[in-house]
């Protein structure tokens, strides 16, 4: 920091008469004119004797200014008790009168920051007095703490998205994959007796084909980019299928304990979102048991009334939920942390341990869902966190069609399949003959037009890859409903739901199945796509 108009006086004389006289008086002073200014400004000379200061000085040390010009500045914060910062200026003093050098140091002291410039004020070529200005720059630091915590919480924000990204890329392919694998290990079991050797081997492939996608699916899961594809579940069953699961993520020293008393209560939820909210909820836990501890998963049948609504409950809508709890040991949360919990990269971990993220994830869920969170915690006690799902009542059974009864009802229908991918389009147009189709394959939107020309009217379901080469395939759905308003469309991708979700694919009506999928999925999936009014 530069002074912009240095203080320049004359030689200092030897007599002390001739330097009285000399000395500027107050109202003329620099100072004088700048005393408005918040910050404490000051002129001394070299021993620390006050020759001038502004307003804020002196109320800082509850004098006048007339009454401190005068007084030695180091004896004067000696009598407050500050004779550290006392030395330090002496010391700072007295360098910038030996270097002619203007000089910044900082002072710390009851959670505030203060800037202290010392400027050299000269006379004849030599240094005959010291500006001083003290500025309290605590804001600006917290600022700019701020500034570096969102830095780094903006990088690794960054880094997780790169890694959903490239999740994203992988899953495709991969599902792709195992799309291929399933479906011929199912068609061959259906041709191999049980008794015969290799049906234990093609089962085998089968049954680690769904566990692979299975992983898949709680992978994008974790990453927050699988397609939000809400079913019918008993929560009690689904949770118990994750036991394995969180007992993998969990430290052995925590004990977890389940306890599933909702009566097989059904609730509507993606099942991938459910393995986020029980995932981020436990490790979330788990990182506030130092060593040993327990963590406590359990479901229970509550009944919320309208009067519950109108007081503390965290439901603000009457009727019959599903409580589900996660109950910790740990450590606890402070009272004045708790209201911002669910807020994002809003966290009192270190930077290796989490991104603030966890909580308002599950939080956002929750909410998408129809549901309600709560937290009750104190420091020392522990935390519960309780969630309210509705209980799904009104349940419509989808009947699960043979393959015998698909031929007999769709024999004459006719399918586009559009499949860029050879080993998918081959395997899907086998499963589709086999449940009675009639099917035009094609590798590309552009053939696809093309073969519809040729057979227009007698088309009755697109089936088609949703990312393919040139025209993706909404834009190909959306040119044959051109032609054919009562076209039949059932998209199909391995791809995320960032990758895909921009084109429309979650609006309501439209039907989509995410691969790999059985071939039991695929045909009841086409099957309610034909019965669509």
């Amino acid at each position: 920091m530069k002074l912009c108009n240095p203080v320049y006086i004359s030689p200092m004389p030897k007599d002390k008469d001739s330097l009285s006289l000399n000395l500027p008086r107050p109202e003329n002073s620099f100072i004088h004119h700048v005393s408005t200014v918040d910050d404490p400004l000051f002129l001394m000379d070299p021993e620390g004797n006050l020759l001038d200061v502004n307003n804020s000085f002196a109320k800082r040390f509850g004098k006048s200014v007339e009454t401190c010009v005068g007084l030695n500045v180091y004896d004067l914060l000696d009598s407050i008790g500050m004779h550290e910062l006392s030395l330090r200026r002496r010391a700072m003093g007295e360098q910038v009168l030996r270097t002619g050098e203007e000089l910044v140091f900082e002072d710390e002291r009851d959670g505030r920051v203060l800037l202290h410039s010392v400027y050299p004020v000269r006379a004849g070529g030599r240094v005959v007095q010291l500006f001083v200005i003290v500025r309290d720059v605590t804001r600006f630091r917290d600022d700019e703490k701020q500034r570096e915590q969102l830095e780094a919480q903006l990088q690794q924000f960054q880094k997780m998205e790169l890694v959903g990204q490239l999740a994203g890329g992988i899953a495709h392919d991969f599902n792709n994959v195992l799309t291929a694998i399933l479906a011929n290990a199912e068609i061959l079991l259906g041709r191999v007796d049980k008794a015969d050797p290799a049906y234990e081997g093609l089962d085998a492939i089968r049954h680690l084909s769904n566990r692979s996608a299975d992983m898949v699916r709680r992978l994008l899961g974790f990453a927050r980019r699988q397609m939000w594809s809400p079913k019918i579940i008993v929560l009690d069953q689904e949770l118990e299928r994750l036991q394995y699961l969180l007992r993998k993520v969990i430290r052995e020293n925590i004990q977890l304990r389940w306890h599933f008393e909702s009566s097989m209560a059904l609730v509507r939820i993606d099942p991938s979102q459910l393995v986020q909210i029980i995932t981020n909820l436990c490790i979330n836990a788990q990182d506030a048991i130092d060593d040993a501890g327990k963590i406590d998963i359990f479901t229970e049948k509550v009944q919320v009334l309208q009067y519950d609504c109108e007081t503390a409950h965290p439901c603000q809508i009457a009727g019959d939920y599903i409580r589900f709890v996660v109950r910790d040991t740990g450590c606890g949360i402070d009272s004045d942390i708790l209201p911002h919990v669910y807020e994002p990269f809003y966290t009192t971990k270190g930077s290796s341990k989490g991104t603030g993220l966890g909580l308002s994830t599950v939080y956002g869920i929750v909410k998408q869902n129809g549901g309600y969170i709560d937290c009750q915690s104190s420091v020392g006690q522990g935390t519960t966190f309780s969630i309210y799902f509705p209980e799904y009542k009104s349940v419509i059974r989808e009947e699960v069609q043979a393959y015998e009864k698909s031929k007999a009802r769709y024999e004459r229908n006719t399918v586009l399949l559009v499949e860029d991918e050879a080993d998918i389009l081959n395997i899907v147009s086998k499963v589709l003959e086999t449940g009675g189709f009639r099917v035009l394959a094609a590798r590309s939107a552009e053939m696809a037009i093309s073969i519809a020309s040729m057979h227009g009217e007698g088309i009755g379901i697109l089936i088609t890859d949703v990312m393919l080469p040139g025209m993706n395939g909404i834009e190909l759905s959306r040119k044959l409903l051109e032609k054919k308003p009562e076209l039949k469309t059932l998209f199909m991708s391995g791809y995320s739901a960032d990758a895909i979700g921009h084109y429309g694919i979650r609006e309501d009506g439209v039907h989509f199945i995410s691969k790999p999928f059985s071939i039991r999925e695929f045909l009841q999936a086409v099957d309610r796509v034909m019965q669509q009014v």
